[in-house]
């Protein structure tokens, strides 16, 4: 899966947020309710590779990694 698909799904279900945690699987806000969606548990690097498949710039990942 990547953040585009993620991020399509959310649009087709008029999702207002997308939750993506370390040791569950992603979860989309959909009318109030956080609801989880039959896919993979999501590890902690592939929690911050899809978070970096955005248009993040270096400087952005840089202070991510410095926290």
């Amino acid at each position: 899966m990547n953040i585009t698909e993620l991020l399509d799904f959310s649009l087709k279900t008029k999702a207002s947020d997308l939750h993506l945690s370390a040791g569950l699987p992603p979860m989309f806000r959909i009318d109030g309710d956080i609801r989880r969606v039959d896919l993979p548990v999501l590890s902690h690097q592939e929690v911050i590779r899809l978070r970096f498949q955005s248009a993040a710039c270096n400087t952005e990942k840089a202070c991510f990694f410095h926290l």
